[in-house]
């Protein structure tokens, strides 16, 4: 059976510096922000919106901003209604959303909204070679 990456996400305690740092550990452009308390995913946290909120706050301050929690982040809009799949959706569901939305990645959680993990577009070539087109698990 197929498995998504290992789950790859920040709360939104958590500081942007620790959420770049692991950004650029795994090699990710973008991961899921979940409410540390409900585990429910609020939102996502792209590269593009790092450089963006330092584009619109740059000052001589910079260090302080890398202390900031990603919850903070409100003012580029990471808290917003995220596009997610179902750990019970069939595979292909989650293919389409990437396809539909032109997203690299979907965050899947279960029926509590929870977040399990995340779906890359490049898991693709993995799900072909490996003929696993069944659910979504994680």
């Amino acid at each position: 059976m197929w498995r998504s990456h290992d789950l790859i996400a920040v709360t939104t305690e958590e500081r942007l510096l620790d959420a770049c740092a692991k950004m650029k550990k795994e090699k990710l452009h973008k991961v899921a922000v979940y409410d540390k308390e409900s585990q429910l995913v609020v939102g996502t946290l792209t590269l593009r919106d790092v450089m963006m909120f330092f584009i619109k706050n740059f000052t001589a301050e910079k260090e302080e901003a890398f202390k900031i929690e990603v919850e903070n982040l409100k003012s580029i809009d990471i808290i917003k209604n995220v596009i997610c799949v179902r750990d019970t959706d069939y595979l292909y569901h989650a293919l389409e959303v990437l396809l539909h939305y032109r997203v690299s990645s979907v965050p899947v959680v279960n029926e509590k909204e929870e977040y399990l993990g995340m779906i890359l577009k490049s898991d693709i070539h993995y799900i072909i070679r490996d003929n696993h087109f069944q659910y979504v698990i994680l």
